[in-house]
């Protein structure tokens, strides 16, 4: 696994916490309610639709050519209670918190921090811009 970036202390998940996945764009909207995605499971596998069987996504995103998802995007990851997005070998990577990670970049995984964060897949035009929001128990 990737070393993970970023020194800013980090919440710790605790059982029975969850993340919330908001849309953050117009695009956004049509893949997630706006209510928003509530993820209880770790690893949650994020990544482009796709018909090949090796593709294992929990949420598959439908995109068009040129792509700006990848089949096997990013995930959320949970390790030693930090609640990490790990990308998980796409082309263009993602922004989180404004740190980019992934694509030709060295880090490829970076704690959420505690409160709101924004994950933009790809560069900074794109239209996959999503929210998420720590949901319950958070040790400190």
């Amino acid at each position: 696994m990737a070393p993970v970036q970023g020194d800013k202390p980090v919440p710790k998940l605790e059982v029975g916490a969850s993340l919330r996945l908001l849309p953050d764009s117009e695009h956004a909207k049509g893949i997630v309610p706006e209510g928003g995605l509530v993820i209880k499971r770790f690893p949650f596998n994020v990544g482009r639709k796709s018909r090949d069987p090796l593709t294992r996504n929990d949420l598959s995103i439908a995109d068009e050519k040129p792509y700006t998802v990848s089949r096997d995007h990013f995930a959320f990851d949970c390790r030693q209670g930090e609640i990490l997005v790990r990308d998980r070998g796409s082309y263009l990577g993602l922004q989180v918190n404004g740190e980019h990670i992934g694509g030709d970049r060295e880090n490829g995984a970076i704690a959420l921090e505690a409160g709101e964060n924004l994950i933009v897949l790809g560069n900074n035009e794109s239209a996959y811009r999503f929210k998420v929001e720590i949901e319950a128990p958070v040790a400190g």
